[in-house]
């Protein structure tokens, strides 16, 4: 049966920004009672969840927040559902609560990706530190996951030829190169890349490089040709973009800069 409980609601936020969630998953019913009605007097909005099982069930990966789970449950623990969670990229940041603070508990706990692992009791001013630090490394993710995705879309509305051609030139070739390159004139080399630099919304190779870079973190081998029509792709040699960027970023850059 569902032990999950429905979400408690802080007031209104007087500036109106999203008031974050804290998700709290705890298979002790006193510990979530206590803990959410300490987390509303703060002014956060609370999910309490009696199993991992019932988190996963209900978990709103839209909604801004974080985790604050106990280690030790019955059925799936806190480290497992921080470990499936961060496999598929969705997890929020998580705060780790035990009464088993022994060194190796608290080690797999950060090792799993945890930003703070606190002992029961809770101090309720490490608690809050801990709950604020966790709030502002899932701002951090989603606003980096934001990032990807409007890269993600600009890469995909690019033609295959602009593909093709936008490569060339985050690896430093010149337009005549390029021409050459792909047996064309250098006329229609300057349409493709004005139109693809400008569906980028980047003002020179320097600004598409940077861009692209972070919007793939980690990858250092990522060819813009592989992305596909969700925004997804497979590598771009960015060592080499960033030491031939400087080079060509006068060769081309637009007036004008869209705002969409």
């Amino acid at each position: 049966m569902k032990t999950f409980e429905q979400p408690q609601h802080a007031l209104p936020s007087d500036t109106g920004r999203e008031i974050p969630t804290v998700h709290l998953v705890d298979d002790d019913a006193t510990v979530r009672n206590a803990l959410c009605r300490l987390l509303l007097s703060h002014s956060y909005q609370v999910c309490t969840y009696a199993s991992a099982e019932d988190f996963l069930a209900c978990f709103d990966r839209n909604a801004p927040g974080c985790l604050l789970l106990d280690v030790s449950m019955p059925g799936m623990g806190g480290l497992e559902l921080v470990r499936r969670l961060n496999a598929t990229g969705d997890g929020p940041a998580a705060v780790f609560i035990s009464g088993l603070a022994d060194v190796s508990t608290c080690a797999r706990a950060l090792r799993s990706g945890a930003v703070h692992f606190l002992a029961k009791p809770v101090d309720e001013q490490e608690l809050l530190q801990a709950l604020e630090e966790a709030v502002r490394h899932d701002s951090v993710r989603r606003r980096e996951q934001r990032h990807q995705a409007v890269v993600g879309a600009r890469l995909a509305s690019l033609t295959p030829r602009e593909r093709e051609v936008l490569e060339h030139v985050m690896h430093g070739r010149l337009n005549k190169q390029i021409a050459s390159d792909l047996g064309t004139a250098e006329k229609t080399v300057k349409v493709h890349r004005a139109r693809a630099m400008e569906k980028m919304e980047t003002r020179s190779v320097a600004e598409l490089v940077r861009m692209v870079e972070r919007a793939r973190p980690g990858r250092q081998d990522m060819e813009i040709r592989d992305w596909n029509t969700h925004g997804e792709a497979a590598a771009m040699p960015m060592a080499a973009m960033r030491a031939n960027a400087e080079p060509a970023r006068a060769e081309f850059a637009p007036e004008r800069r869209s705002d969409a």
